[in-house]
């Protein structure tokens, strides 16, 4: 083997016809970093190979009859900026959400993670509502926005899935909430937990399941429970859902944990004699009903995923620290930078990007707090504290 690879590089140093480099052997589509020293044959070193057969590249890429000092040439997708280039041209973000002025729940969450990534781009100051267009998403559009509204991210109770990303040929973000489905139950069923739903719907013809269409409830709740199709009664929405389950079409409503607890108050609103059982599974106990909620990225722009990957990270980063990087600290006073210096301007973000960021939405706790209050941390506490969520430098 040594010696196929002495034979490869002196072909490589007498050959006066056209070279073939370690880089001709590399697939066209790898990115990789790899730096070739140049004998004046043409194998690139570290600039551009532009200058062909006959002479240097802008970047010193040499040719047969001369030049050297190039390099390898780099994806050209990783130095696309075209995503951040709109923002900062159009000067708001534009974010698909269901709600962006919720107060509350997994709506109010969803929109805090619109006004982080807005946050990066400009001072405090200015990041105010007018810094971000909300769009509504649903379940029908949410996958389409980014081609026909000009969406640039999208932050709607998203469940990320490898089969989702690559049938729709998105990016997804970082997980940012570990949800999981649940169940609004018929109280004359007087089913305390989800082993007593799934064995009185495997036993019953006749039990029927509300459940919003597209989404990935719909895809595995009623095989898991031995549901036939005719017995599934699909809405459009998790609020259309809850009304026909109100209306009597269906004994047993699934969806999201989060989703399902705004209408805990509402259980007699529109039928006062209807009432129902929140059965929630314990994350440990059926990881199949675990569901990932991470933002989205339409358009596949990798230096933009790379920014949102860095915001969500920075708010965990912030709760992390002892003592915590707060709202109120970052609003009032110098806080150090989350990240090295450079970090920003090598994304075209603004300047301490990450404590516009805090000084708007706060760190991670501060968000779930907001957005869930009393709720039981589990799965989306910082590792410290038991979850999962553990920030990278």
């Amino acid at each position: 083997m040594k010696m196929v690879w002495v034979l490869f590089f002196l072909v490589c140093f007498f050959s006066s016809s056209r070279v073939l480099c370690m880089e001709d052997l590399l697939p066209h589509d790898y990115t990789y970093n790899i730096k070739f020293t140049n004998l004046g044959h043409g194998c690139a070193g570290e600039g551009d190979r532009s200058g062909g057969d006959n002479g240097g590249g802008n970047n010193g890429g040499g040719g047969n009859t001369g030049g050297g000092g190039g390099g390898v040439p780099i994806d050209p997708t990783l130095s696309d900026y075209s995503t951040i280039d709109a923002i900062w041209a159009n000067g708001y973000l534009i974010c698909g959400t269901e709600n962006g002025l919720a107060t509350s729940g997994i709506e109010l969450f969803d929109a805090e993670l619109c006004r982080a990534v807005a946050a990066a781009f400009w001072d405090d100051s200015n990041t105010s509502p007018d810094r971000v267009r909300f769009v509504t998403a649903n379940h029908q559009n949410r996958f389409t926005l980014g081609s026909t509204d000009g969406v640039q991210l999208i932050s709607q109770s998203v469940t990320k899935t490898a089969l989702r990303a690559v049938t729709h040929d998105v990016t997804f973000g970082p997980v940012m909430l570990w949800d999981s489905i649940a169940f609004l139950v018929d109280s004359v069923l007087n089913l305390q937990n989800f082993r007593a739903l799934e064995r009185t719907a495997r036993n019953s013809q006749n039990l029927r399941l509300c459940v919003v269409s597209p989404s990935t409830t719909l895809d595995k709740i009623p095989a898991k429970l031995g549901i036939a199709a005719t017995n599934v009664v699909v809405a459009a929405s998790e609020r259309e859902a809850f009304q026909r389950w109100q209306n009597g079409d269906c004994s047993v409503l699934a969806g999201d944990r989060t989703s399902l607890r705004r209408f805990e108050n509402e259980f007699g609103g529109a039928n006062p004699t209807r009432g129902g059982n929140l059965i929630t599974v314990s994350p440990t106990a059926d990881l199949d009903l675990l569901t990932p909620i991470a933002p989205v990225i339409p358009h596949r722009d990798p230096k933009f995923a790379l920014a949102v990957e860095l915001i969500m990270n920075g708010l965990v980063l912030a709760a992390e620290q002892n003592p915590p990087i707060t709202r109120e600290d970052a609003s009032t006073q110098t806080i150090a930078e989350i990240y090295p210096p450079g970090v920003g301007a090598a994304l075209k973000l603004g300047p301490n990007f990450m404590k516009s960021v805090i000084a708007t939405v706060g760190n991670y706790n501060e968000i779930f707090s907001r957005a869930f209050p009393g709720e039981v941390r589990g799965p989306n506490a910082l590792a410290e504290q038991g979850g999962v969520f553990l920030g990278f430098p």
